[in-house]
């Protein structure tokens, strides 16, 4: 008899533990997985881009929370995403919907997108609610050197213009080819297109691989037949891409006999002092066999071309009387249909 009671009231103790057990844990449990707001989306994916660019997404969530909620503080976990910060310190009703709009600001480096937004809530959960945002972004190209690109010609001759542009992209995306038909181009023709590849690191705290392509552009401008400067807007496509790269070129075309300096000063002379020098021609692969010199008469202005040498030899007697004075030299060419170069040497009489 006694021993059954005993064993009834092991029973009863053994249940009320295990009741008061569970009582315990469940609580626990539920708080910690509990949150008082519910996003529809936490993470997204927000595709292809082409940086620079700012991107922006709608984290639409609702209140669960019967008591209410009131979101404390949304922080982000680099500069580049700025979340929007309007619902923080208000009063959020039990079943409401609302918005936090996130933008995030990629580089123009290109790689993998990433970045997170945290949201704490008062009274708060166990852990701050994370959403995750992440994509793809595909680097813009830019130049390598100087733009615009300075080009030097003669009269009747074409320029050779040299393009480079370096494009930082992805590693799982494929190579982008360029798109440089002869029309886009006007005066220029297109002649050759390379592309080295390699791996390039980027820096900061999520650095991530990429591949540095470096593209090589040759390109043939026709012969312009006037002196002077013009410049030229070009624009490269890329394929399969919403790019392009502007390109300004400068081209100055001199006359095939200009001298190093267009218009030489011979300084202070005395009257009837005589002045010699010799002269450089601007562009060391003329033929001088076409030069003709033309000198005005009277015998005070000489010029002869030393063809070994390739340089022009000029002397000038100075004017009897003071004051400034200016020779003229014409240079032309015997075959070639090209304007005469006139050159002006200019002095003082003391």
């Amino acid at each position: 008899m006694h021993s059954r009671s005993f064993s009834a009231i092991i029973d009863v103790l053994v249940i009320g533990l295990l009741f008061l057990s569970g009582c315990a844990d469940g609580p626990s449990r539920e708080s910690d997985s509990f949150s008082p707001v519910v996003f529809e989306q936490p993470s997204v994916n927000l595709g292809h881009s082409v940086g620079p660019s700012l991107l922006s997404h709608d984290f639409q969530f609702q209140v669960t929370s019967k008591d209410g909620v009131v979101v404390s503080a949304i922080s982000s976990s680099c500069g580049c995403i700025t979340p929007d910060n309007s619902v923080v310190g208000e009063p959020l009703v039990f079943g409401e919907k609302h918005v936090i709009r996130v933008e995030i600001q990629s580089d123009d480096k290109g790689g993998l997108l990433k970045g997170k937004v945290f949201v704490k809530t008062d009274p708060p959960s166990s852990k701050p609610i994370i959403l995750s945002l992440r994509g793809t972004v595909t680097g813009l190209p830019y130049l390598v050197g100087i733009n615009p690109i300075h080009v030097e010609s003669a009269v009747g001759e074409t320029a050779a213009v040299r393009i480079q542009i370096v494009r930082i992209r992805s590693r799982k995306e494929n190579t982008a080819s360029l798109d440089v038909p002869q029309s886009d181009f006007g005066r220029y023709e297109f002649l050759k297109h390379q592309v080295t590849l390699d791996r390039h690191e980027r820096s900061g705290a999520q650095a991530e691989d990429g591949i540095r392509e470096l593209h090589v552009i040759d390109l043939r401008g026709s012969a312009l037949h006037e002196t002077g400067k013009r410049s030229d807007h070009l624009e490269i496509a890329w394929n399969g891409e919403s790019l392009h790269t502007t390109v300004d070129v400068v081209r100055r075309v001199t006359h095939p006999f200009e001298l190093e300096i267009a218009r030489p000063f011979l300084g202070f002379l005395k009257p009837c002092e005589r002045w010699e020098c010799d002269y450089s021609f601007a562009r060391g692969n003329i033929d001088l066999k076409h030069l003709e010199i033309q000198v005005p008469e009277g015998g005070d202005l000489d010029a002869r071309c030393d063809f070994d040498t390739r340089r022009l030899a000029v002397s000038v007697i100075a004017p009897r009387s003071p004051g400034r004075f200016e020779k003229q030299l014409v240079l032309r060419s015997s075959t070639d249909d090209i304007a005469p170069l006139r050159v002006v040497f200019s002095g003082i009489v003391e």
